[in-house]
């Protein structure tokens, strides 16, 4: 006999918003609120676009430049791909976090904090593969004349590797308090 989960409604966090007797909409579902100042939660989201923007920026030239393998090898740019994608996801569940306001809604927080560990594993993961993938082309083909597009496209790769930690190392321990749903008032 199978005891079995039903399956999670796709929007259903609407549950937790009820209509008002003026007919305006109020959440009263979970939050989460940052423990620190306001003043500390916003040195945590400045820090935070800081290193997200030196993760894409780092991404962005290493598509612009001319770097061995980066051209034409499957290995090499399949990763840097996933790598410069996952690092504007991360970039997007920033701005969302930050729109998201004080209290967080718990929807909010499971889109974006919840969200930043495998986005930024991802991130890590792919730039290293990158990494590897460069050096092995190297290796294998030289470096066709290209020693200064392939010393920057390794370093920026790095800086993406060695961001998306510091992200992940930051998200992690910052601490966010829970805070129990209100019950309605009709």
């Amino acid at each position: 006999m199978s005891f079995h989960q039903p399956k999670k409604k796709t929007r259903a966090y609407l549950d937790d918003f009820h209509r008002s007797l003026t007919g305006e909409y109020i959440y009263h579902g979970v939050t989460y609120t940052f423990e620190g100042s306001k003043r500390q939660r916003i040195g945590l989201y400045i820090k935070l676009l800081v290193i997200g923007l030196l993760i894409a920026a780092a991404g962005l030239v290493s598509g612009c430049i001319r770097a061995p393998g980066a051209l034409n090898c499957f290995y090499v740019l399949g990763p840097y791909m996933v790598s410069f994608m996952a690092s504007c996801s991360l970039l997007w569940g920033l701005c969302r976090l930050w729109s998201g306001g004080s209290p967080l809604r718990e929807y909010i927080y499971r889109a974006t904090l919840d969200q930043f560990q495998p986005r930024g594993t991802l991130t890590a993961v792919s730039s290293g593969c990158a990494v590897v993938g460069e050096i092995i082309y190297v290796v294998r083909n030289g470096n066709e004349g290209l020693v200064s597009g392939m010393i920057l496209f390794l370093v920026c790769q790095t800086v993406v590797l060695a961001g998306s930690l510091l992200w992940m190392y930051i998200t992690e321990n910052s601490c966010w308090i829970k805070n129990e749903a209100s019950i309605p008032r009709e």
